[in-house]
């Protein structure tokens, strides 16, 4: 009789859309926080929408540029509709956003260090949607090159690039990463690539996903920028400039 794993029985199989859900839910469950970092796109409207199941209240944070920054326009249109959702928006002065960037900077990092010391002043602890892209191809290079090569490459970023600045810039504030939990980052490596991408389609489980708890098709189908575009022009930026 096999002892140990206890879930052996599980190694190898493809998760199911209710497998996954359950987990995100559970996951999040143990999170004992109503704050959420929240860019209007479709992973953290993903987790809008469950945190909204399991808690009595929910508050966002949202930073960007200008009201006109996509992530402003598309956080406010979701906040707007959803009952006891409240939302906190911060635009930076131009001026405080100079004199926050720095040589050695990743893009993105004046954001997180801009966006870490304003949500201190409201919440300690804070939910984030970072890893998902990773570990379901959510970048545009991932369905450019739908392949194990791109998906490993993405993977080998995750850490150096995004989780170390996390940790440094966001100071006092805990984050809790449901997305890349021990339990989900399983999962997720158990679902073949190609059922994550394709030349047409980015992330296609967490699109299911989004679909099953009704995110809204224009939060499903807007077009990525990722938070290092979060302080920028979007206007000035062309898509192929886009890597985040």
């Amino acid at each position: 009789m096999i002892q140990k794993p206890l879930e052996w029985k599980e190694t190898g199989k493809i998760p199911t859309l209710e497998e996954i859900e359950t987990l995100i839910m559970e996951t999040l469950s143990n999170m004992q926080t109503k704050h959420l970092a929240y860019s209007g796109g479709i992973d953290s409207t993903l987790l809008l929408y469950y945190l909204k199941e399991i808690r009595s209240e929910v508050c966002t944070y949202t930073i960007a540029s200008s009201t006109n920054h996509p992530d402003m326009i598309h956080a406010l249109s979701v906040v707007n509709e959803l009952d006891n959702v409240y939302p906190n928006f911060y635009i930076p002065d131009p001026k405080v956003i100079n004199i926050n960037k720095c040589e050695e900077d990743y893009p993105g990092d004046e954001a997180l260090r801009l966006f870490y010391n304003w949500v201190s002043n409201f919440a300690s602890e804070i939910i984030s949607g970072d890893g998902i892209d990773e570990y379901n191809c959510g970048y545009y290079p991932h369905m450019n090159n739908p392949n194990e090569e791109t998906y490993r490459e993405y993977l080998g970023k995750l850490v150096p690039e995004h989780l170390i600045p996390l940790d440094k810039y966001s100071g006092n504030v805990c984050v809790y990463l449901p997305y890349i939990t021990t339990p989900l980052i399983n999962i997720w490596e158990r679902i073949p690539l190609m059922d994550k991408i394709d030349n047409q389609n980015r992330k296609k489980i967490v699109t299911l996903l989004a679909e099953r708890v009704g995110v809204p098709e224009h939060i499903i189908n807007r077009r990525k920028y990722g938070f290092c575009s979060s302080l920028e022009n979007i206007g000035e930026i062309s898509h192929e400039k886009i890597k985040c």
